[in-house]
């Protein structure tokens, strides 16, 4: 992939997310309040992919104390806070291992 491409579809992302927050009615409350939901589930989805697969069984150690740990933070909502501790649970398990 090009730097000129990269580059490209970032602006692109952008100038259509800003577009729609621009121009576009804001949402029915009770719609808002669904969509607010979706994202923890479609994190824990993706994350179940990597933890658990029907070819490779189980994770490997590091990686469940990674999840763990992110789980642990993740009622602070906070998306910088799970990833540190992921990366920190990984370090550390990684060292113990």
């Amino acid at each position: 992939m090009s730097w000129e491409l990269l580059i490209g579809l970032a602006v692109l992302t952008y100038v259509s997310r800003a577009a729609a927050l621009t121009f576009l009615p804001a949402m029915p409350p009770p719609i808002g309040r669904v969509l607010d939901r979706m994202p923890p589930a479609l994190f824990a989805g993706l994350a179940m992919q990597g933890i658990l697969s029907p070819a490779s069984g189980l994770a490997p150690l590091p990686v469940l104390v990674a999840a763990t740990a992110a789980l642990l933070v993740a009622p602070r909502r906070s998306l910088l806070l799970c990833l540190i501790f992921g990366l920190l649970g990984f370090g550390v398990a990684s060292l113990l291992s």
